[in-house]
């Protein structure tokens, strides 16, 4: 149920020592733009400049938090943000709730378990009430803070437990889901500290992988020239597709590059090798 009221949250001994909350609108002068809300923490923060860099025609805007997912301080800053009725939301993207409120344990007790579930099931209905089209991204792993190239097995085990409950609720209420976590560990990110990417290349990367998810499943209408297919010029997947390239359809970037006469095709997170027919182009 999204109306069922949480118990057990004690601000004074469940709050964090800082709470700190961000908001961000973009293009503020333009109402008529179509506008994605991003709802994170820190970590999203710092790829919303890159999804709003990507996406042109789209103002990409943002309202984040510390605050526990079952601490009313989130509803309080969220409140504040859409108390403002000048910008109305085609999209909103989720992305909170992962890294804050460690007071529970959701991977080793099955009463957190059931507490951060319902919690995370009220505040999705809480944002429903502001748009239906709600799209979850998953947590990023976390890395030691003793060492920066290898994962947190203890931190991230929370993690994925928390992913894996954002999931089930998404699956609930018919929601799509981008898994985050697995893009960050296939592609290697590299970190600056425990939870943030080091340099701006990686924020474009997460930023451009989330936009690829969300093209494949037709959720934005606009798709950027370097999302075609190049070859021999810039083309459209229509085109490729009438030119009988032999390749694997799904969701995720469409990079082809050629090679020696090979086409490496780069889908989303992996790379498969295929032989073009000959055509009129080439």
């Amino acid at each position: 149920r999204l109306d069922k009221v949480m118990t057990g949250f004690n601000k004074e001994k469940d709050r964090e020592n800082v709470e700190w909350s961000n908001t961000w609108i973009d293009n503020a002068k333009n109402f008529g733009c179509p506008r994605i809300l991003l709802v994170g923490d820190s970590v999203s923060r710092e790829f919303r400049s890159s999804l709003g860099k990507l996406l042109p025609k789209y103002a990409v805007d943002f309202v984040g938090s510390s605050a526990s997912i079952e601490d009313d301080l989130l509803y309080d800053v969220c409140d504040i943000f859409f108390k403002n009725k000048e910008y109305n939301y085609s999209l909103i993207l989720v992305n909170i709730g992962g890294k804050h409120g460690m007071y529970l344990h959701t991977a080793d007790n099955a009463e957190d378990a059931e507490r951060y579930e319902q919690a995370y099931q009220k505040f999705l209905g809480y944002l429903y009430s502001h748009t239906p089209n709600i799209v979850i991204l998953t947590t990023t792993p976390n890395v030691r803070v003793d060492n920066l190239k290898k994962f947190d097995d203890n931190v991230n085990k929370e993690i994925c437990s928390r992913n894996k409950i954002q999931t089930q609720v998404s699956e609930t209420l018919a929601f799509q889901t981008i898994n985050l976590y697995f893009h960050v560990v296939q592609q290697k990110f590299k970190y600056r500290d425990t939870q943030h990417f080091s340099g701006k290349k990686y924020q474009l990367a997460l930023a451009d992988y989330i936009i690829s998810s969300l093209s494949a499943l037709r959720l934005i209408t606009q798709i950027r020239p370097h999302y075609r297919i190049r070859w021999q010029g810039i083309f459209s997947a229509e085109l490729a597709e009438h030119n009988k390239l032999k390749i694997k359809w799904g969701y995720g970037l469409y990079k082809v590059v050629r090679v020696n006469g090979v086409i490496k095709y780069y889908l989303a997170d992996f790379c498969i090798k295929t032989k073009v027919r000959k055509s009129n182009h080439g």
